[in-house]
């Protein structure tokens, strides 16, 4: 019912997921489903936040979710390990579950 686009600040990214909004909205128009915002999943790149601002701004969205570039995703992948189960109270578990309240609050209601 809602697509989410993830993306960095990272020029290709940021072009990627105009595309995306672009076509979420095309397929908007014929009932399918609607961009429920952008999740930042930062690549630590000059300006970020404001780069996916400008982008939320030009797609009429806003940033959702900032994950934060965070070594214990790639350490739990070095220990084969998922990050909630390796590191459960790191920033970016902390983020994910924001992020995912904040799915479960704003998503479509069906009726």
């Amino acid at each position: 019912d809602q697509v989410y686009i993830v993306t960095s600040g990272e020029n290709m990214a940021i072009y990627a997921a105009a595309n995306i909004a672009t076509a979420v909205e095309n397929f908007r128009q014929r009932g399918y489903a609607s961009l429920g915002g952008v999740i930042l999943n930062r690549r630590n790149v000059e300006n970020e936040r404001e780069k996916v601002q400008v982008l939320c701004n030009d797609i009429h969205t806003v940033i959702v979710g900032d994950l934060p570039r965070d070594t214990h995703v790639s350490e739990a992948e070095v220990n084969k390990k998922p990050v909630f189960e390796a590191y459960p109270d790191c920033d970016y578990c902390h983020e994910i579950r924001n992020l995912a309240q904040y799915m479960i609050e704003h998503g479509v209601k069906h009726e």
